[in-house]
């Protein structure tokens, strides 16, 4: 890691990591001002989704008086995989992608630093980016879960989702560096947002399909299971490493592609 780098690299995405916090800061107040209302909706209950659809969502049924399978649907099986995904994506693209296509690679390399330097110290700072967002999402949902009275909370379960909320998408970095090493910037954009989008299809397949199922252990949301870590508190190491391994793999094979890249 060359730290002269990572202050060039910190100064060019503290602002877009600070507003991803703040947007996700007020989302999560969001939902944590409406919550004590969609609570007392009697009628949002187990028969209001289908039960495969429940099963997608590792829930056993739709009851919204409790916060954790509030925030399960609301936040974590959707709306943070989208942010989370754009983060991670728009800030590989522009590692790696976006300054050959600019032309800018070429000059930075040309300093005293080299390819894997360059690959390490993009890859630790969007790391360390990635993990103050999750970090910050998941304080805002208990701090701001405490103040709006929000029962039945399970604050440790939110605490022990961190590790695996940032390996999750750790993988998810990890084949987005590798593409946009590999492609042209807005062909890196569409391979990672593609792949991701098809492992999410795939693991929703596999709630109605077994043979599909059988299959949806090569993809990542086969390991993240929000509901289970948050409302047992309790820490899947088998699927944490796998998804650890994931992104390893893919952060290995970024570097062996970009060491023989053209960048030119």
């Amino acid at each position: 890691m060359n730290l002269n780098f990572a202050k060039k690299v910190f100064g060019d995405r503290w602002r877009s990591t600070t507003v991803y916090c703040v947007a996700m800061s007020l989302y999560v107040l969001m939902l944590a001002a409406l919550y004590p209302t969609v609570s007392k909706m009697s009628q949002l209950k187990t028969q209001a989704m289908p039960k495969n659809m429940l099963k997608f969502f590792g829930l056993q049924s739709f009851d919204l008086s409790t916060f954790t399978n509030y925030v399960v649907l609301q936040l974590l099986s959707f709306v943070w995989i989208v942010v989370m995904v754009a983060f991670v994506v728009a800030w590989s693209r522009a590692a790696l992608a976006g300054e050959m296509d600019e032309g800018t690679m070429e000059f930075l390399l040309s300093q005293p630093i080299g390819r894997a330097p360059v690959l390490v110290t993009q890859s630790l700072m969007m790391l360390a980016g990635m993990m103050v967002l999750v970090v910050v999402t998941m304080l805002s949902v208990i701090v701001f879960g405490a103040i709006f009275f929000a029962h039945k909370m399970t604050y440790a379960g939110f605490a022990v989702f961190i590790p695996i909320g940032i390996a999750m998408f750790a993988a998810v970095a990890g084949y987005s560096m590798f593409f946009s090493a590999w492609l042209s910037d807005r062909k890196a954009i569409m391979a990672s947002a593609g792949l991701t989008l098809a492992f999410y299809l795939l693991h929703f397949g596999g709630t109605y399909s077994k043979p599909i199922s059988k299959i949806d252990i090569i993809g990542i949301f086969h390991y993240y299971n929000p509901v289970v870590v948050v409302t047992k508190a309790h820490f899947p190491v088998w699927d944490f490493l796998i998804l650890l391994l994931f992104a390893a793999v893919f952060f290995v094979a970024a570097y062996l592609v970009f060491r023989r890249k053209d960048v030119t």
